[in-house]
């Protein structure tokens, strides 16, 4: 029976480590907004790359069927070419806020709940990088808020910020069901050899 119950231990920490939960998981919806730290009060971004777990692809291009909206667009520019795939870039091929108070925002739409790694933000270039320091909130499809980061600063010589995500777990009631269920397949097994 101890062989059994360590068999059920070993799987349970294969499936806790498996690399399934490496990312955060669910995401569908990605907001970018000026950080107070951004005192202008404009938001201007070049690129948004959101990286899927595993394959490492860029979720957050149009060309995955990822969609974007901005709050309004400065004349010129417009909220697709923060997931063109083309960045870091200058004014106009980015999306810059038509407003400054601080309000402005950057929403993309993922084409369907995915599981994420990393995001990249890029600022603009040639011009006014200290508007580009972001907050961030990723949010799953029915709204609620999965991660979120402050101060995101781009306004160095990259233009771009990097942002590693948290790990997601299972649910310790998913893994104790799971284990319930593992511990009832030896018992069935030890009943079926005797």
């Amino acid at each position: 029976m101890k062989k059994y119950i360590v068999k059920v231990f070993f799987v349970l920490l294969a499936i806790m480590s498996s690399p399934s939960f490496a990312g955060l998981i669910n995401v569908s919806k990605i907001v970018v907004s000026p950080s107070t730290l951004n005192t202008s009060g404009w938001l201007q971004i070049s690129e948004v790359i959101a990286l899927e777990t595993v394959t490492g692809n860029d979720l957050a291009l149009s060309s995955e069927g990822a969609a974007a909206t901005g709050s309004s667009n400065w004349p010129g520019s417009s909220a697709i070419n923060a997931i063109d795939g083309i960045g870091p870039s200058s004014f106009p091929q980015i999306f810059h806020s038509n407003e400054n108070d601080g309000n402005s925002f950057l929403n993309i739409l993922l084409a369907s709940p995915s599981e994420l790694d990393s995001i990249i933000l890029f600022g603009r270039t040639g011009c006014c990088s200290l508007r580009d320091i972001y907050d961030i909130a990723l949010f799953n499809s029915n709204g609620t808020l999965l991660f979120q980061a402050n101060n995101l600063d781009a306004t160095g010589s990259t233009h771009s910020v990097s942002i590693n995500l948290p790990t997601s777990v299972p649910e310790p009631a998913s893994l104790a069901l799971m284990g319930l269920g593992l511990v009832g397949l030896c018992f069935s097994r030890k009943k079926k050899m005797a």
